[in-house]
């Protein structure tokens, strides 16, 4: 009889999915702490390179910086940290099946009434033989995000997108919009 508290703390633990609700909440809030800073650093530069060289300057930021700082991020955090899009202008950061589900819903949830700018989701998820905390927060299109992101683009912008990302998906965007989302994901076991 003295076995079945060891039995139930077993199966607690080795069952994916289950993780005391403080766990997970404290989990959420790490991750989230960890979007705001690179959210902090990725606008800093990308402002830095506007007032430098303008929005051509600022993909090559973009496209140089942001995995640089998620690199740094992770090696200090233990999270794997990125960005994703159902209209990926990187082709490195298209979406796998957990975050394209994540995003459709979101677009659901957005044109239900739902600011972008609250979208979350988080989750532990078995893959493979580890179970992982996974986390997505989407990104609003703000006004500035429309000098690249827009409709109404710049040649000379336009032409650095082509250079840089020939198969680029993420124009035609509009203020509010689902843009993308911040990606992470942490290792449980």
């Amino acid at each position: 009889m003295k076995k079945m508290p060891v039995l139930i703390c077993l199966f607690l633990l080795l069952t994916p999915g289950l993780l005391p609700a403080a766990d997970e909440a404290a989990l959420k809030a790490e991750a989230g702490t960890l979007v705001k800073t690179y959210v902090a650093r990725l606008k800093g530069a990308l402002q830095m390179s506007m007032a430098m060289g303008g929005p051509v300057r600022a993909i090559d930021t973009c496209g140089r910086q942001a995995p640089k700082f998620a690199a740094e991020m992770e090696a200090a955090s233990g999270w794997k940290i990125g960005r994703t899009s159902l209209r990926a202008r990187n082709p490195l950061n298209h979406p796998d099946a957990w975050e394209k589900a994540g995003m459709e819903e979101f677009e659901r949830q957005h044109r239900a009434g739902i600011p972008v700018g609250k979208l979350v989701k988080s989750e532990i998820v078995q893959q493979g033989q580890q179970r992982r905390f996974r986390f997505l927060k989407a990104i609003p299109t703000g006004r500035l995000c429309l000098t690249c992101h827009g409709d109404n683009i710049a040649p000379e912008i336009r032409r650095a997108l082509r250079r840089n990302y020939p198969r680029d998906q993420a124009t035609g965007f509009k203020v509010g919009d689902l843009r993308g989302a911040f990606t992470l994901s942490k290792p449980l076991d």
